[in-house]
Parts: structure tokens; C-alpha cells; sequence
């Protein structure tokens, strides 16, 4: 369902909680363990849909959210609506190609700046009339 980098193993994560999540993962990060083949973006529909039926929502490109960021997620709508409270950071969601697979999950989300840009930032164009009409037929 998902394109991602190396896999988070249980020995990074120990490694990661000794050092402190922060410093663990940039030490981490850097390091190679063992050769990696590069990562790349593919076209869209390569893999299986996710549970929602929604194709390309984990890994491949992070997607950029209207989401302002929060640490309160009683504050999150639970209808799916963005949370546009204060704040100068974004969400993105869903990972990249290159990231940990646990980054490519989705549950976890990344703050960024408004103004960042990359490589591996993206988008998700939706016709609300489709998705409307799905999510009727589900029930």
C-alpha cells in the first residue's frame, strides 16, 4: 500500500528512546546501515488502496495539509475538516518515498513551515462530487 524507505527496527527504537526521540532520529537518519537502493516517486495506482479506497495516501509524496498544527488532538475536528486554529506550522502527512516506513502511516503527522518547499511535498486533488458519491454508497 505504500512506497517507503528502510524499515524502523526495534533496535533503532531502543536506540532512539535512550538518546531522546529528537537526537535518535537525526543520528539514526544519517547513518547507513548496509547499502540502500535510491528511492524515487511513482505514478499514482501502483499499489493496492488503502481502507478508505483511496489510493496513494501513505508513502511516495508527503502531502501537504490545510491543517494549521496542534498538540491538543481534542482540538482536531473529527470530521475530517482542517483544524485552522492558531499557529505558523503545517501539517503534512502520509511520508515519502525515502522516510521510515513508520513515517508512512496514517496516523503520523509532521509540522512544517508555510514556506517549505521539497521535493517530496505534494498535493491531493479531490473532486468532492466523486468522493461525495462514494461515501454514500458506503453508507
Amino acid at each position: 500500500m505504500a512506497w517507503y524507505g528502510p524499515r524502523w527496527t526495534g533496535a533503532r527504537e531502543l536506540a532512539s528512546r535512550l538518546l531522546g526521540r529528537r537526537l535518535g532520529w537525526k543520528v539514526l537518519g544519517r547513518r547507513r546501515f548496509g547499502r540502500r537502493a535510491p528511492t524515487r516517486t511513482h505514478e499514482v495506482a501502483t499499489k493496492a488502496p488503502n481502507q478508505l479506497g483511496i489510493y496513494d495516501m501513505s508513502g511516495n509524496v508527503w502531502e501537504w495539509c490545510q491543517d494549521v498544527c496542534t498538540e491538543d488532538v481534542n482540538a482536531v475536528p473529527g470530521d475530517g475538516t482542517p483544524w485552522l486554529g492558531t499557529g505558523s506550522e503545517r501539517r503534512l502527512r502520509g511520508g515519502c518515498h525515502h522516510n521510515w516506513d513508520i513515517h508512512c502511516t496514517v496516523s503520523f503527522r509532521y509540522g512544517i513551515a508555510q514556506d517549505a518547499h521539497d521535493g517530496c511535498i505534494g498535493f491531493r486533488v479531490v473532486l468532492a462530487a466523486a468522493w461525495d458519491q462514494r461515501q454514500s454508497e458506503r453508507g
